[in-house]
């Protein structure tokens, strides 16, 4: 599953061409020009006239991937052993233009945690708040990008091959890497996963960017959990446009001496691995028999992710997240007496541990987990 990224030679000197040849997760983009038409970069100037997709990316993941996420914010501030930095590396993805930072990074020293900066004569104040907005991915140079031609209007548009496939999204979300010097790892695996899978030949667009009134939406809804409470009813807006990847469905029930229920749960329709991208993403589903006096009488949980031992060596030590298509059974057995009894089972997608969520006193800041299905079924045996 890992990848080690092969170090760059160290060099005290600045080595800006050899740093601009990295991956591009562990550099700005390229600087850009205002193109003709616009009046500035920033999103909040383009949804001045795409008024809608401008509303739907304003409530997006892309747009609270920086300041707006509490947790991401959080690890950024996480001391460091020694006080190595790494936040550069980070912000490339979440904060990603070149104008949307205060300081360039041109080198580093003797390890990754330790960056050379500049200060950067292409920063815009205040348009990191923006996060990943429209030039980040619409603008190249001094061109506006898209998946097809546009000559007329206010401003021209230039068909760009990699735009809307796998190879774009990439940039950020295929970021795979563990530098063991630093004891740092990266974990952002999903394009790989996507193109080993079974949709590998639809592009990321097709579930991630569904068609809304005929125009490509742009909600990014990701996992479909706020980043912060108050995102709760836009997460809402944006879900009746999104399936969830896992579903559940009930199996069999069974009578005897010992009765039993199974249902089975799968990766039905994300492209990739469930869950996918941040290691510390979880699904966790349960199992619960309650007796007619709301009793529960027997229950059985399922926990769905990867673990890692972070310290002193970067390891993993559990994965058992879903394949796409993959589909696995879940039962839960108990001692029937005449009575009816209730079935109920939950499936819930979380973002942060609850000892992480106390670690970085993040309770009431951010939503942790949502519980996305919930089945109640009478079972009566007779």
């Amino acid at each position: 599953m890992l990848w080690f990224l092969s170090c760059f030679s160290v060099e005290e000197s600045h080595n800006e061409e050899r740093f601009q040849s990295r991956p591009s997760y562990m550099r700005t983009k390229e600087p850009v020009s205002v193109p003709d038409g616009l009046s500035d970069i920033s999103a909040k100037s383009c949804g001045a006239c795409h008024e809608t997709v401008y509303a739907q990316w304003r409530k997006s993941t892309h747009a609270h991937a920086w300041l707006e996420d509490p947790q991401f914010q959080a690890e950024l501030k996480k001391e460091r052993e020694g006080g190595g930095d790494v936040q550069w590396m980070c912000l490339n993805c979440h904060t990603p233009l070149s104008e949307q930072q205060p300081k360039r990074v041109v080198g580093i020293k003797d390890k990754f945690d330790q960056p050379i900066y500049e200060e950067n004569p292409n920063y815009i104040p205040g348009l990191e708040l923006e996060a990943v907005g429209c030039a980040a991915c619409h603008l190249q140079g001094n061109e506006i990008i898209g998946t097809k031609t546009i000559e007329d209007g206010p401003h021209k548009v230039r068909k760009e091959p990699t735009f809307g496939t796998p190879q774009f999204c990439n940039q950020c979300h295929q970021a795979n890497a563990v530098f063991p010097e630093i004891n740092l790892g990266c974990f952002f695996n999903t394009g790989k996963e996507h193109a080993q899978g079974p949709f590998a030949e639809q592009p990321c667009q097709s579930c991630h960017m569904p068609e809304v009134d005929g125009v490509r939406a742009h909600y990014f809804g990701g996992s479909l959990i706020p980043k912060q409470p108050q995102y709760a009813a836009d997460i809402e807006e944006m879900s009746t446009h999104y399936r969830h990847g896992l579903t559940v469905q009930l199996a069999s029930i069974s009578w005897g001496k010992e009765a039993s229920a199974s249902i089975v749960y799968q990766n039905r329709y994300a492209g990739h691995m469930l869950p996918s991208g941040d290691p510390e993403r979880f699904i966790e589903i349960s199992m619960e028999i309650l007796s007619e006096a709301g009793v529960t009488i027997a229950k059985e949980e399922v926990w769905i992710g990867s673990k890692y031992q972070w310290w002193p060596k970067i390891q993993l030590e559990m994965d058992n997240r879903l394949h796409p298509q993959e589909e696995r059974t879940m039962s839960v057995s108990w001692l029937p007496k005449d009575e009816v009894y209730t079935l109920v089972v939950r499936a819930v997608k979380g973002r942060i541990s609850e000892e992480n969520l106390q670690y970085h006193n993040l309770e009431g800041l951010v939503v942790p987990s949502v519980e996305f299905f919930v089945l109640r079924e009478t079972l009566t045996p007779f």
